[in-house]
């Protein structure tokens, strides 16, 4: 940390305007770091940019390759190397790294994911210089599986989101929501602005910034394939998540609990929205718990009536995990017993 701090004076010392800063946090990937940092190192731009690099105690060689990228980038790279694993304590590494940022416009991509497009950086940054009321920009992307060499033909954000997709591609924080999932690793935002008033016991992520960083203009989306999600990482947070049904639903709790304290502080119009996702939030915590009864509750309440603004394909997934949980369920051992 004292490094980082000499770093930030003497930067401040030779007058150097940061433009971007890079926020990366990683742990444990060791198979994919590599691949995240050369994407940030071949950035083609025309300004300066900086990359912070959190390190949270990684048990493999992931620190090794970030010294090895310190010691041939140093006046770029900037990394913090925890000794004791900060969200095993329950602290939030993202927040933590994302307060180091010095640039007018911060970029994110976690450790296991990377960019595809060596102007990535310069085209999101020429957007916003041009348009000063969008305070958020994002990109369309692709898909890899762990380390599988293939990344997939299809786009992340498909053109058959036909009810979504905008001829100017410029959202507001409503409809950037309905979008739905949006590359992390594609986010870049306007440094400064500040985060939504949420509890302590909501979840602070990437949709968390997402939702507080549009809030105050406009978001905008380059539909061209930039960076890749990588899935099927066994070190994520989701995967354990999805593996173990009583996290995934204190996880779900955490959603929940930010749409919550959203739908209060933005405009009344997008309530529909952030109910719809509580309602889906709900939905996946009951299923993943097999709680039948809580499901036939929900139903009960009218809150799936919200679910009719999402999208077809949301819509179709969600009601049908909402009304027939347990004949998914049937289907699902079927399948998997064949």
């Amino acid at each position: 940390m004292k490094n980082t701090i000499c770093l930030i004076i003497y930067d401040l010392y030779r007058g150097v305007v940061m433009t971007v800063s890079i926020v990366c946090n990683t742990f444990n990937h060791e198979k994919y770091i590599r691949d995240a940092l050369e994407s940030f190192v071949t950035q083609k731009v025309d300004f300066d940019y900086e990359i912070l690099v959190y390190d949270d105690a990684s048990t493999d060689g992931t620190a090794d390759i970030i010294r090895e990228y310190e010691k041939k980038y140093p006046d770029i790279i900037k990394p913090v190397y925890q000794t004791v694993n900060q969200y095993s304590l329950r602290l939030r590494p993202s927040l933590q790294n994302l307060r180091r940022a010095t640039g007018k416009y911060v970029a994110i991509c976690e450790g296991d994911d990377y960019w595809i497009d060596s102007y990535k950086l310069q085209k999101q940054v020429d957007y916003m210089e041009k348009n000063e009321k969008c305070t958020f920009c994002f990109t369309n992307g692709r898909i890899r599986y762990g380390t599988d060499e293939k990344l997939s033909e299809k786009q992340i954000i498909p053109w058959d989101r036909t009810s979504i997709i905008k001829d100017d591609f410029d959202y507001d924080v409503g409809e950037v929501e309905k979008m739905g999932f949006i590359p992390t690793c594609s986010f870049l935002f306007r440094n400064g602005l500040e985060l939504l008033n949420v509890s302590e016991k909501a979840f602070k992520g990437d949709l968390y910034i997402k939702l507080s960083v549009t809030k105050y203009g406009y978001a905008h989306f380059i539909n061209e394939p930039m960076v890749v999600y990588r899935r099927g990482v066994n070190e994520s947070a989701t995967a354990l998540w999805v593996k173990e049904p009583k996290k995934y639903a204190v996880q779900c709790d955490k959603y929940i609990q930010l749409f919550t304290d959203v739908r209060s502080q933005i405009d009344k119009k997008y309530e529909p929205i952030m109910n719809m996702r509580i309602c889906q939030w709900k939905i996946l915590k009951y299923y993943s718990l097999n709680d039948y009864s809580e499901l036939k509750a929900l139903r009960k309440s009218g809150e799936i009536k919200y679910l009719k603004y999402g999208n077809l394909y949301s819509r179709i997934f969600y009601v049908s995990k909402g009304r027939f949980p347990k004949l998914l369920r049937f289907i699902h051992k079927f399948v998997s017993s064949r």
